[in-house]
């Protein structure tokens, strides 16, 4: 069953810490890795060629030289660098460089009932005119949200926004310049403008965490625009990256705030994006890192973070943004113990899109509110996020190996099967 579509509804159930308003039956049994159904509409060449994608990224070191190398061709204009990079990985993670080449990727999703997150993928403009520039293309992605069956929501960045050194500055306590001053107040202002379009059209915007020493700046202007826009509904989210160990009491504390008391709070839990900037950093710098101690503490405080969103559920829309099949599971689980709708409308399981395929199409076959982040931008511009994916499934973590091992399945699958066939011949 979709989502409805956030312009489709008037507006969300008044603000409570009622969980059991929306009651639905005993799960049914959820096949994670279901390779078929996954892969249902991807052809032997194309599963091919993204089984020699996974397996280049499943190599760290050759993965890391291959980053440095197209890097470098880039900063050259070496010819054949931008061709190679949009045929491979900006093929593979982004849908497209504008809005309609995005749509035949979003049209698809559309089609397996898994909702689409518009994401402008381009981050850290500095001068005022590129700034602009981010903004009129973010607000015409959700008025084009708004157009476009099975888009719902949009993200962004804020370093998108407004200059990431000014937002490092103001939030270290340095007194900005009356420059910075104006230039702050000119990206708050972009910001704004981009909620309250979203708003008035009732699409949702996520605001994305990003790195620990612009993050606590962020948290500030995603409350306010929190407090200003979601009267009604929830229509901004801020995002919490449980791998720092401070973001469950941040969680609870923003829950416990007087003045978003009558507002819905739109969340989007992630595991987080940055460890190795974030521990490079404190390193240097020679301040404790933000990032949890281990792998099993980040586990912990996600799951509970998403606890504490279940059971607020009347208030708090959730965005459970996971590649983990466990952290599917138990909110699977979680939404049967308290007897909540798989469909309700403040439950969306997220993925980025070219990552963990097996989740968002068997989740939305089960019933539940699964969407894509569908990347889209000029392919010189998403570099950062491209390189991002490539460090998120390189072999330092299991996500690669079990993309590898699913896409190899389901060529195995395929084989077994076409066999069978001649057989039976």
């Amino acid at each position: 069953m979709l989502m409805p579509a956030a312009r489709s509804v008037e507006s969300d159930p008044a603000p409570s810490t009622s969980s059991r308003s929306h009651v639905t039956t005993a799960l049914p049994d959820l096949d994670l890795l279901d390779t078929e159904s996954q892969f249902r509409d991807v052809s032997g060449a194309e599963l091919r060629k993204i089984k020699r994608l996974f397996t280049v990224m499943n190599c760290r070191p050759l993965s890391r030289a291959g980053q440095r190398l197209i890097l470098w061709a880039l900063w050259l204009n070496v010819k054949w660098a931008e061709t190679a990079i949009r045929n491979t990985f900006f093929a593979h993670f982004c849908s497209g460089e504008s809005l309609w080449q995005a749509g035949p990727r979003v049209e698809a999703l559309n089609e397996r009932h898994v909702t689409t997150i518009l994401d402008y993928a381009v981050e850290s403009a500095k001068d005022e005119r590129a700034l602009d520039a981010v903004r009129d293309q973010l607000i015409d992605t959700v008025v084009h949200a708004h157009q476009t069956p099975g888009v719902t929501s949009i993200a962004l960045k804020v370093t998108g926004l407004l200059d990431a050194a000014i937002l490092e500055k103001r939030q270290a306590g340095r007194s900005l310049t009356a420059q910075e001053q104006m230039a702050f107040g000119a990206g708050v202002s972009r910001l704004d403008r981009i909620c309250a379009t979203a708003a008035s059209l009732s699409i949702r915007v996520f605001i994305d965490a990003e790195a620990s020493w612009v993050q606590a700046t962020i948290d500030e202007l995603a409350e306010q625009m929190i407090e200003r826009y979601n009267t009604s509904r929830a229509i901004v989210f801020t995002t919490t990256q449980m791998y720092r160990h401070d973001r469950l009491t941040y969680l609870q504390a923003l829950l416990a705030r007087p003045e978003l008391a009558d507002r819905y709070i739109g969340l989007k839990v992630v595991r987080g994006a940055y460890r190795e900037q974030e521990e490079a950093r404190a390193a240097k710098c020679g301040y404790a890192s933000p990032i949890q101690p281990d792998k099993a503490a980040t586990d912990r405080d996600f799951d509970a973070a998403v606890a504490v969103c279940i059971s607020n559920i009347g208030r708090v829309a959730l965005c459970c943004a996971t590649h983990n099949d466990e952290s599917a599971i138990k909110l699977a689980s979680l939404l049967d113990e308290f007897r909540i709708d798989r469909a309700h409308p403040h439950v969306v399981v997220a993925q980025l899109l070219g990552m963990s395929d097996n989740m968002s199409f068997n989740l939305a076959g089960a019933g539940f509110n699964a969407a894509k982040y569908v990347p889209y931008g000029p392919v010189r511009e998403v570099i950062p996020y491209l390189i991002r994916r490539a460090e998120e499934n390189s072999s330092i973590t299991d996500q690669c190996p079990k993309e590898l091992g699913l896409i190899k399945s389901e060529i195995a699958r395929r084989q077994t099967l076409s066999l069978q066939l001649r057989r039976a011949r």
